[in-house]
């Protein structure tokens, strides 16, 4: 994967062609992806993860104030970590996608 963040609209994708990465890969499901789960998200990322990280997140609905939570991250990616999300399609804001490009496996 060559940029640190990607989305995922509408549909489903195999999490086993993500977990051939030569790095660990962390997969988290939510009914609603809220700012308390944004924040979590990010201390999680800053971690240092030997190798890097793919972070793998499919929620069915993610709150705009989460949204607004993450853009730092997105902003000032860690490195080696890529974040993955899985939404329903027309749910990311503009400015969360404009840093991020969509995954078309």
């Amino acid at each position: 994967m060559e940029h640190h963040a990607y989305y995922i609209e509408g549909g489903t994708v195999l999490f086993e062609h993500y977990k051939h990465e030569l790095r660990p890969f962390i997969a988290q499901c939510y009914d609603k992806f809220g700012v308390n789960d944004a924040r979590e998200l990010k201390g999680r990322a800053a971690l240092k993860h030997a190798g890097g990280a793919v972070f793998f997140i499919a929620a069915s609905s993610i709150t705009s104030e989460a949204q607004q939570a993450l853009l730092k991250l997105f902003e000032e990616p860690q490195q080696g970590v890529t974040l993955v999300f899985l939404l329903p399609h027309g749910m990311l804001l503009p400015t969360l996608r404009s840093r991020m490009m969509e995954y078309r496996g």
